[in-house]
This record gives C-alpha cells, structure tokens and sequence, in this order.
C-alpha cells in the first residue's frame, strides 16, 4: 500500500465526503433517525444547558445534531471537511460552516 501525505489524506476524504453529501443530507435528517438518535446518542445530554452556548458541531455534515442544539437554545457554528456538506449545512440552519478539516 502507497503512503500518502496528510494533505493527500484530507483531500481524499474532502472528496469522498462532497460525493456522499446530498444522500447522506437525506439520509440523516429524516424524522425516524432523529428520533433514534434521541434515545441513542442525546440521552447523555440531556441535563447540560446548552441555552446561549456557542457550540462548534464539528464534523457537522448536513447539521445531524444542529437541530437538536438549537432547540436547546445553543447558537451553533458547523465545520466540515466538505464543501457540499457546509452548504447542506448553510442551506438548511442558515448558520456558518466553517470549511476546513480537524487535523
């Protein structure tokens, strides 16, 4: 297997990910998968308070958790690897995505 640099890594996985965005906008934001993750993956949050908290959703995709957030009463900023999925991301919360990857 070739070694690749970090910077071939990230635009490799920039790619992969604006080619997944639009079903994975899809895929995520219905009702039945909120709903899942509701009982799976908010439970733990369930007593912090989020009202008037900046919160970076990091990795945000299409903003699987900003609705969750924002009802919380969070003010909430997405970053993504993926252009496509900022502007899923922009299109749907009007919120800022920053485009940009963690590494």
């Amino acid at each position: 297997m070739k070694q690749t640099s970090e910077q071939q890594s990230v635009e490799k996985q920039a790619e992969r990910y604006d080619a997944e965005a639009a079903a994975h906008a899809v895929q995520h934001q219905d009702e039945w998968t909120q709903k899942y993750r509701d009982i799976s993956f908010r439970k733990p949050f369930a007593n912090l308070d989020f009202n008037g908290k900046l919160v970076l959703d990091a990795m945000c995709a299409s903003g699987v958790e900003t609705g969750y957030l924002l009802r919380q009463g969070a003010e909430v900023e997405g970053l993504d690897i993926s252009e496509q999925n900022c502007k899923h991301f922009t299109q749907e919360w009007d919120k800022t995505c920053h485009l940009s990857s963690i590494h």
